[in-house]
């Protein structure tokens, strides 16, 4: 009998690239199996792209997001419909690729894996993981990074793998970058991504920062920026394009997820926030300087790269043990007041000085 393997999913850009060497491993320990991804759309275009997946059972799963919203019959009968099809799959094992970090969280994973009838349900367990049969110790945020924790839980099924980051970039990706960027500038190009995703706001380094980053960067390299995001970060990208005039080019909302990692694939370095973007670049072999404020960098660096952070005792306050924290940090948020632009440079600057010097 064929093997069925649900892979459970529900992060979004960066968590499902640093997701994707398990995936792989399980992938490759099971070639005949049936895996199935249950995520939203973003994951499971990843996973489809990268052929790690035999089928996606795509779920909004920001309609499930707090108790009141299953006070409408609506969210009801999705539910319903969801739980229905994921026991038509049939599957023997569900893989949980999350951390059970509140209860109302851990309930709705629960409910998912048994209402699969698996019969073998793994993940991550900080002692809310009664359901599942096999898990991982949660040992808590940062005690190991993210992409070793997923790593950890497909190893309890014989699959062994590495840290080797994939992204979704095929040929016709990397002709488009090159349309975009053609007479965008002279090279070095450097990328930078001013924004942060639509959660955890609270770890955007100002856009004023960035410009002088930026400038200071240009002004050693003689180089083009080349600014990236999604249109719900054109203020940003915007407003930076503006200050930097003919030294940029403005790429935001312009390019899917594999023409950005074209374009990432044909910059010398990348500066980000701690976002997917940051984990996209390190993907494509482009090294990322990743500002990091109150978010957890033990847990979620990029696996390419140098992070700049303030050392203050109060980082990280966001997925901090085993608690989500604040995704916004504090008030005044000094950790990411104390990261200054000079500070960045000289991260980015050796690594311009090394790409040219290898040419």
């Amino acid at each position: 009998m064929q093997r069925r393997i649900l892979l459970l999913l529900f992060g979004d850009l960066g968590d499902t690239l640093l997701t994707v060497p398990a995936i792989r491993a399980i992938r490759r320990r099971f070639p005949d199996a049936r895996l199935t991804v249950v995520s939203k759309a973003l994951p499971a275009e990843i996973v489809e792209r990268l052929n790690l997946v035999d089928e996606s059972i795509v779920v909004d799963k920001h309609l499930f997001d707090r108790p009141a919203s299953l006070l409408g019959l609506r969210s009801w009968l999705l539910m319903l419909r969801l739980l229905l099809r994921l026991r038509r799959e049939r599957a023997d094992t569900v893989v949980l690729f999350h951390h059970l970090v509140t209860r109302w969280g851990t309930l709705k994973f629960a409910l998912l894996a048994l209402a699969s009838g698996a019969t073998q349900r793994l993940g991550i367990d900080n002692g809310r993981g009664w359901f599942l049969t096999q898990s991982v110790e949660d040992r808590g945020f940062g005690e190991r990074h993210e992409a070793q924790y997923f790593l950890d839980v497909a190893a309890l099924l014989d699959a062994e793998g590495t840290l080797d980051l994939e992204a979704p970039v095929t040929d016709a990706d990397r002709r488009s970058a090159d349309t975009l960027l053609k007479g965008a500038g002279r090279p070095p190009f450097i990328a930078v991504h001013p924004g942060t995703g639509w959660y955890g706001p609270g770890r955007r380094w100002p856009v004023a920062s960035f410009i002088r980053a930026a400038e200071l960067c240009l002004e050693g390299t003689g180089g083009t920026c080349v600014i990236v995001g999604t249109s719900v970060e054109a203020d940003e990208a915007d407003e930076m394009a503006v200050a930097l005039g003919e030294r940029a080019v403005n790429l935001a909302g312009r390019t899917s997820i594999g023409e950005l990692g074209g374009v990432l694939e044909r910059c010398t370095v990348t500066i980000a926030n701690d976002g997917g973007v940051a984990h996209l670049s390190a993907a494509v072999g482009t090294p990322v300087v990743t500002i990091f404020g109150p978010s957890n960098d033990r847990a979620w660096r990029p696996l390419l790269g140098t992070v700049v952070a303030s050392d203050i005792a109060c980082r990280p306050c966001f997925y901090r043990g085993f608690e989500r924290g604040l995704p916004n940090g504090c008030a005044t948020r000094e950790c990411l007041a104390l990261v200054s632009p000079r500070m960045v440079a000289d991260a980015v600057l050796p690594y311009v000085e090394r790409a040219t010097a290898a040419v």
